[in-house]
C-alpha cells in the first residue's frame, strides 16, 4: 500500500499544492477533537491519532463508537511503548494498523528508531500492520528501509518538499508517482 499524506502542519506558504493550512483543519485540544468527531456525518473508514497526543484511547474509542478504526500514529520509541503499555485486545480490535513516523532527520537515525519502534511492538506481541514514513529529508531512506521490509509506506506534502534528487515537487501527485 502507498498512502498519500495531504499536508499535516504545513502551510500554502511552504507550498503552493497545499491543501489546507493548519487553522481550517481540525482543533489540536483533545476535548476538542473528541468535540469535532463526535458531530462528524460522513465518517471515514479509518483516521490517524497520535499516540504522543493527550487524550489519544478517548479519541479511538470516539472513533469506534462512530464505526471508524484507527491508524495509531507513534513517533518515538516512548510513543511505542505508550501503545504497548495500554495496548489490549478492545484497543487493538479498534486499530486498523501502526503508523511509524520517526522524526529524525537524518536517514539512518530513521530507519534505527523505526527499527526501534518495531521492536517494541514486537516485543508486546503487537501483531498490527505498519506503515512507515519520515520526515523532511529523511522521508526517503525511510521509504526505501520500509519497501525493503515488504511495509506498506506513505508520502507527500506533510512528509516532504522535494523528490529525491533535491528538486522541489510540484505537489503529492508527483511525490507519490516517485514512489510508485
Amino acid at each position: 500500500m502507498l498512502q498519500g499524506a495531504l499536508n499535516g502542519g504545513r502551510t500554502r506558504a511552504e507550498h503552493q499544492a497545499v491543501p489546507l493550512t493548519p487553522a481550517e483543519r481540525d482543533g489540536r485540544d483533545a476535548e476538542q477533537r473528541l468535540a469535532l468527531v463526535a458531530g462528524w456525518t460522513a465518517v471515514p473508514d479509518c483516521a490517524s491519532v497520535n499516540v504522543s497526543e493527550p487524550g489519544w484511547r478517548d479519541v479511538v474509542a470516539a472513533l469506534a463508537a462512530l464505526g471508524a478504526r484507527t491508524e495509531v500514529g507513534l513517533a518515538t520509541v516512548a510513543d511505542a511503548e505508550a501503545f504497548a503499555a495500554a495496548a489490549d485486545p478492545t484497543l487493538t480490535a479498534r486499530c486498523v494498523r501502526v503508523l511509524l513516523e520517526p522524526g529524525e532527520a537524518d536517514g539512518a537515525a530513521a530507519v534505527a528508531a523505526a527499527r526501534a519502534m518495531d521492536a517494541v511492538l514486537d516485543t508486546a506481541g503487537i501483531g498490527l500492520s505498519r506503515l512507515d514514513h519520515g520526515a523532511e529529508a529523511a522521508t526517503w531512506a525511510v521509504i526505501d528501509a520500509g519497501l525493503e521490509r515488504g511495509r506498506a509506506v506513505r508520502v507527500g506534502l506533510e512528509d516532504v518538499l522535494a523528490l529525491r534528487d533535491g528538486r522541489p515537487a510540484a505537489g503529492n501527485a508527483q511525490l507519490l508517482a516517485a514512489v510508485a
